[in-house]
């Protein structure tokens, strides 16, 4: 699910971001336009001195960093955009009906994403994958050597890195292996296997490519 879908006053733009555009544009070319063409001279004072005013006072009372600030605004952009959702349509009823519903998902949202998430993960991604199956690609022997080799060494120095930021740990469990000076040289960069374990290995390779020819 997207993360703007979880917050709540993402579902006011969802359902009633549009009237509020329409409404706002006759607005703006009923009431705003014809104010600019007649006073332009007061418009421009009115901008400067409220843009000024903004600077300043932001500029000396810093960013805002109480809790209870950005509750006051939330709350504040709550309800203009409530107002605006009322004012958006010619029908008072569907404007009602609309703020009520946009309200039940605010109270519930918690409980709403959880239903869509559940419904999401159980009806279109269960269906989609049984009716479009993932395809397996499988790897051929050469390639299943040679990822094998690289995540072994990957995960081996993945380990050495962990021991050497955590030597007192380390060092305590090290008393309990059978070889501890095996392992401290594993830990400066010696191979983690010894000869006679490679010999050993590379016959068993072996001996099963014999079982899979034969």
């Amino acid at each position: 699910m997207p993360p703007w879908l979880q917050r709540p006053m993402a579902y006011s733009v969802l359902f009633g971001g549009w009237a509020m555009v329409v409404w706002l544009f006759s607005e703006v070319k009923s009431n705003l336009l014809p104010l600019i063409t007649s006073y332009p001279h007061y418009v421009i004072i009115y901008v400067v001195t409220v843009g000024v005013a903004s600077f300043l006072f932001c500029h000396w009372m810093g960013p805002f960093s109480h809790p209870r600030t950005f509750q006051v605004i939330q709350w504040t952009i709550q309800l203009v955009a409530m107002v605006l959702i009322y004012h958006a349509t010619q029908l008072m009823e569907a404007s009602v009906i609309l703020l009520v519903i946009i309200c039940l998902f605010y109270l519930m949202r918690n409980k709403v994403s959880s239903w869509i998430k559940k419904f999401y993960w159980h009806h279109v991604l269960l269906r989609w994958y049984t009716m479009f199956p993932p395809k397996h690609v499988l790897l051929t022997k050469a390639e299943y050597k040679e990822e094998s080799e690289r995540e072994t060494a990957l995960a081996l120095e993945q380990l050495r890195d962990f021991c050497r930021q955590n030597n007192e740990e380390v060092y305590r469990h090290m008393a309990r292996l059978k070889s501890p000076n095996r392992f401290s040289r594993f830990l400066d960069g010696n191979f983690h296997l010894t000869d006679s374990e490679v010999q050993e290995y590379h016959r068993s390779v072996q001996d099963s490519d014999n079982d899979e020819i034969q």
